[in-house]
């Protein structure tokens, strides 16, 4: 996230992302890892056309 957002906070990446943040539920491993699979997703269709025709 850091690359494709500049931000490596997950809070402030996922702001930058356009994912909505609720700070009451940071930190809970199932939360965090949908935000994180989230941001990936967001990460690997912003650099898909990259990789087409390889």
């Amino acid at each position: 996230a850091g690359l494709a957002y500049g931000q490596t906070v997950l809070a402030r990446a996922a702001e930058a992302a356009g994912i909505e943040w609720d700070a009451s539920q940071a930190h809970s491993a199932a939360y965090d890892a949908e935000i994180t699979a989230r941001l990936f997703c967001g990460v690997v269709n912003r650099c898909r056309g990259l990789y087409r025709g390889r």
